[in-house]
């Protein structure tokens, strides 16, 4: 079995239908990987891009090869074999309709058992056969041919009722799949922190589920297979005496090559292992029903790559545009630097004035975060980034238009105390205050990439970090109140601060917030056909807006 393949295999009984319980959901997800890892070694260690091959080229031949495989030996009716459970294939292959029976190692106990007392029935009649004389031993024999018929029967719950009175019962052998591959699935015990159960208690609960004892308790009576190390039969003595009792299921344990099914799909930013048993396994039965490959292609490639990758020329061009837009805000900047003397800059507080254009363009250039690479480390600048640019839109503002509003309440033109000076230190302060509560988030908190999407749909790339609602709660909070608070001065200084232009301020934020809005819902939502495409024209309306506000306000 180990130089055999699964496609050998069934030319080899291809006199006999392909039972396998695909209409079990693991059952089926184990199958095609074993199949898959036969045709190329789906490892990290072997090939580190080795998920590439389930949506190149290469996909296609394997998809085609998989589909004429259970096409052709599963008696032509795909749709009959998807719903197989796997109490239909045991019964089966236990009235020899069926060569093989694909079962889990904890059926070894089962069926060794089952051995054990056809040889101990086996036994008895021939003892019997030495005791009688011939006549009599016809009509033992005759007997025990109706005894041996009717286990076999309550064996099969009694669907085997038309069996012949000659025939024995069958010896069942064991061995590994195919080339000794078989995949596995990892089982976890976890513990519920939320649990109104002392802590001690679940900790010593847990551990004495998990000890060693327990499975091998487990083992003796259920038949389970144990999960301690097996290679360790010479360094601990109860593993040793487990492996004498049981020398079979240590000889598969210690020849098996494992396929861990979790593991094949831990991928950098891969779909959660969830989405895989609840969405990609009736895809892969759907594919076997309507031959789709396309679909196939398209979900294993949404499971290993993000829609924001293979942008080609159009991600270059939106990083071009959208720098070159920068550019030219900078440039403005600089202009209202050097004509800050200027009457009309004068009495719009040029410096001011600088802090907002480059809020703006900071928040133009945000945009650029979305595209790859990714990393948790960016992920963490760009938290700061983005507080440094939204600070610097919000707060200019609001002292600009406090010290416009303390003007108006003092009826004087001068104020000493809302001086450039102060109110930039006023700013420092704040920004660096808000910068100080994300750095403590920071390092607090644990970042993780989780998609927004799902197998089925694009997945757009979105960070995030554990109690980010509760923490994203304040800070929205806090901005609400600048802007409230904005909105209440200029209210207040009424046609003064029209006059100042202090006016603008709202639409200003009103409009960002808008294009915000926009930009989001768009990249998150747009179509994968046309992806990078319509990308690009994203950046152009996002640069453009953001330019526009700029230089009119």
């Amino acid at each position: 079995m180990k130089k055999l393949s699964w496609d050998v295999l069934i030319n080899q009984i291809q006199d006999d239908p392909l039972k396998i319980s695909l209409g079990d959901d693991d059952n089926m997800l184990n199958f095609f990987l074993e199949y898959c890892h036969h045709h190329y070694n789906l490892t990290k260690a072997y090939d580190p891009d080795y998920f590439f091959l389930f949506y190149n080229d290469t996909g296609i031949d394997l998809y085609q090869s998989f589909y004429d495989l259970l096409s052709r030996y599963t008696e032509y009716d795909m749709q009959k074999t998807l719903s197989i459970s796997q109490e239909d294939a045991l019964k089966s292959f236990m009235l020899k309709e069926s060569i093989f029976f694909k079962g889990k190692a904890s059926y070894f106990k089962i069926f060794d058992d089952y051995n054990n007392n056809n040889d101990n029935n086996n036994n008895d009649n021939n003892n019997d056969d030495d005791n009688n004389d011939n006549n009599d031993n016809n009509d033992n024999n005759n007997n025990n041919n109706d005894n041996n018929n009717d286990n076999n029967n309550d064996d099969n719950n009694n669907n085997d009722n038309n069996t012949d009175n000659n025939d024995s019962p069958m010896k069942i052998d064991m061995t590994l799949p195919p080339k000794h591959i078989s995949a596995i699935f990892e089982k976890y015990l976890v513990l519920n922190k939320h649990s109104t159960i002392d802590r001690k208690i679940l900790i010593e609960s847990a551990l004495q589920l998990t000890s060693k004892e327990m499975q091998l308790f487990r083992a003796e009576n259920f038949g389970s297979i144990p999960t301690f190390d097996i290679s360790k039969k010479e360094k601990y003595l109860d593993i040793s005496s487990y492996c004498k009792n049981h020398w079979k299921i240590c000889d598969y344990l210690e020849k098996m090559e494992r396929l861990y099914v979790k593991d094949t799909f831990d991928l950098k930013f891969g779909t959660p292992f969830y989405e895989i048993e609840v969405l990609l396994i009736p895809i892969i039965k759907a594919y076997l029903e309507d031959y789709n490959i396309p679909k196939m292609i398209f979900s294993f490639k949404n499971i290993n790559e993000l829609i924001t990758f293979n942008l080609g020329a159009y991600g270059v061009m939106a990083y071009i545009f959208t720098v070159v837009v920068a550019l030219l805000l900078f440039f403005e900047c600089y202009l209202v630097y050097r004509y800050r003397k200027h009457p009309c800059l004068r009495v719009i507080s040029p410096i001011f004035c600088i802090m907002i254009i480059i809020g703006c363009t900071l928040n133009m250039l945000k945009i650029l975060q979305n595209l790859p690479p990714y990393s948790e480390f960016r992920a963490k600048v760009d938290t700061i980034y983005r507080t440094i640019s939204t600070n610097l839109i919000y707060i200019p503002m609001f002292v600009v238009t406090y010290r416009i509003y303390k003007i108006f309440k003092s009826n004087s033109v001068t104020s000493k105390f809302m001086t450039d000076k102060k109110l930039i230190a006023i700013i420092i302060f704040i920004i660096t205050l808000m910068v100080i509560f994300r750095l403590v988030i920071i390092v607090t908190q644990e970042f993780y990439c989780l998609p927004f999407g799902s197998l089925r749909s694009p997945r757009y790339p979105e960070w995030l970090y554990t109690n980010k609602e509760i923490f994203q709660k304040y800070y929205e909070s806090y901005l609400r109140i600048v802007f409230i608070c904005l909105l209440f001065m200029i209210i207040t200084t009424g046609n003064v601060s029209k006059r100042f232009g202090d006016i603008c301020y709202v639409f200003i934020v009103f409009l960002l917030n808008i294009v915000d809005f926009i930009v989001e819902r768009l990249l998150q939502k747009l179509s994968h056909e046309y992806y990078p495409q319509l990308l690009f024209l994203i950046f152009i309306f996002n640069a453009i807006s953001y330019f526009c506000v700029s230089i009119t306000w």
